[in-house]
């Protein structure tokens, strides 16, 4: 009688349904570690928002009649450490943060420092008046306001007569 290969004989079926939440949790695992690999800052994130992420600043978009309205918060970010632009239909708000405080009470001293910089590119929906963005920032919100472009409006054009 011949003796069975065990790399062909075939496993009962519990065997097959305990191994599905094995090679889903190895899935799992491996696609985590990819994920590291591809976004290593999100490993310090713990949800606060790294500003070096690409969804920083966290931003309101509202689509009014006459302008595209943008909140963005931005806190602990200085204005004059604030630029925004307008290009080609993008929005682009970039920060840099590097400051320090300290304080003393009753013998124990708190020294902090916010370091850190970002750039978000925002497309907009829609053509956009360049010249007259504004930006406020007030309480960590900077409030963006960008006129859309007016619509050409059709204009009759006068046929000449004559010769040349």
């Amino acid at each position: 009688m011949a003796e069975k290969d065990p790399a062909t004989t075939r496993q009962p079926a519990r065997a097959g349904k305990l191994a599905e939440p094995i090679n889903w949790l190895r899935k799992e695992v491996d696609r985590v570690f990819d994920d590291l690999v591809r976004q290593p800052d999100r490993l310090f994130d713990f949800g606060f928002g790294n500003p070096r992420l690409p969804n920083f600043p966290l931003v309101e978009i509202k689509d009014k009649d006459d302008a595209y309205r943008i909140n963005a918060d931005v806190p602990g970010f200085q204005p004059d450490r604030i630029s925004v632009s307008v290009a080609d239909g993008v929005l682009v708000i970039k920060g840099e943060a590097d400051d320090s405080s300290r304080s003393e009470e009753d013998g124990v001293v708190v020294e902090e420092r916010h370091r850190g910089s970002f750039e978000r590119r925002i497309p907009l929906p829609g053509a956009v008046a360049d010249d007259g963005v504004k930006a406020r920032l007030k309480n960590g919100v900077l409030k963006i306001s960008v006129p859309k472009a007016k619509a050409p409006s059709a204009r009759a054009v006068p046929i000449e007569t004559g010769d040349g």
